[in-house]
């Protein structure tokens, strides 16, 4: 099975926010403070494309089957120097439950 990684595109919205509900409702099995992912998924990728975070889409066999978000963030702590306050912030992480745990693969 071959895999691809790709920017993600204006086409994979509802992918994204399929994918998005399905973490949401992960994290609400565990902890009560988690809001319906069908309510926040689509807000939230929406703050995430106003962050201009960076989303990569897995793709195998034309179809996708997982994403990960991130983007560069700035430390205002003054007791670093300027240039040591950027790093990267990934956000979120998800694989479609069929393609976990079949160990690494070369892109």
């Amino acid at each position: 099975m071959r895999l691809d990684i790709r920017d993600a595109q204006p086409d994979d919205e509802s992918t994204l926010i399929g994918f998005i509900a399905t973490i949401q409702e992960a994290e609400r099995a565990i902890h009560p403070s988690r809001l319906p992912g069908a309510e926040v998924a689509a807000p939230y990728l929406e703050r995430l494309t106003d962050k201009r975070a960076e989303i990569l889409i897995a793709v195998s066999d034309d179809r996708p089957v997982g994403f990960v978000a991130g983007w560069v963030a700035v430390d205002d702590d003054e007791i670093q120097t300027p240039d040591w306050r950027h790093y990267g912030r990934m956000s979120d992480l998800y694989v479609v439950p069929d393609r976990r745990g079949n160990g690494s693969q070369r892109v």
